[in-house]
């Protein structure tokens, strides 16, 4: 299946770079094709030709819930949203993720994506595993 592997950094450090690749690395093991998009960097465009969406982002500060504001942007530019199964992941980043994990999930939503699976990144080895075991169909 392809998929897509949306992902946005929200200060200049490159854990959620090497998260977002361990977790494709751990997806492709299960004969999916991945795609990464860094938010930041890419244009929004249609996502009609994938089949999943996953998008991993973290927490603006150490003490809020907030995501960047880039996230919601893109999703809301994209088009062919509504209805994909999706799997929203934050990384193990401040006090509150929890709620930074259920703000990207209300942002998800709000576009019409169904999540089908949620979880805290905590490294690189984790992301991979939880990679292999998605159950995407």
């Amino acid at each position: 299946m392809r998929v897509c592997l949306l992902f946005a950094e929200s200060d200049k450090s490159t854990k959620i770079e090497k998260l977002a690749s361990s977790l494709a690395k751990g997806l492709e093991l299960n004969s999916h094709l991945v795609t990464l998009i860094d938010i930041e960097k890419e244009v929004p465009k249609s996502l009609a030709q994938y089949n999943y969406i996953v998008v991993l982002t973290s927490t603006n500060s150490f003490l809020g819930k907030n995501i960047p504001n880039s996230v919601e942007k893109f999703l809301v530019q994209s088009s062919s949203l509504g209805g994909k199964r999706s799997s929203a992941f934050v990384a193990n980043k401040g006090l509150r993720k929890q709620k930074t994990l259920l703000t990207l999930m209300k942002i998800m939503e709000k576009q019409g994506m169904f999540i089908t699976f949620s979880d805290i990144l905590t490294n690189e080895s984790f992301a991979l595993e939880v990679g292999k075991r998605i159950k995407i169909s």
